[in-house]
């Protein structure tokens, strides 16, 4: 798994309708913590931003499943 499919999976979410603004903010963020230099620092934000995201109880469940996939993804990268 590599971070350029990391980040099409989140442009994904990026342009479905369904998603709140504040879930996008913050899948943007996760997007430049993966795109800027690849640390074990930046992975780590990532994967708490993307816990929190999750924790949003408006979210729809499909959402929900395609953020934990990513995070999977995310995991795997480290």
């Amino acid at each position: 798994m590599s971070a350029e499919h990391i980040v099409a999976k989140i442009d994904e979410l990026l342009e479905d309708e369904l998603i709140t603004k504040n879930v996008k903010a913050r899948l943007t963020t996760v997007k430049s913590l993966i795109t800027e230099e690849s640390d074990s620092v930046n992975a780590n934000r990532a994967l708490s931003e993307l816990e929190e995201v999750n924790e949003d109880p408006n979210m729809p469940s499909f959402v929900r499943e395609e953020i934990l996939n990513v995070t999977s993804m995310l995991s795997q990268l480290q």
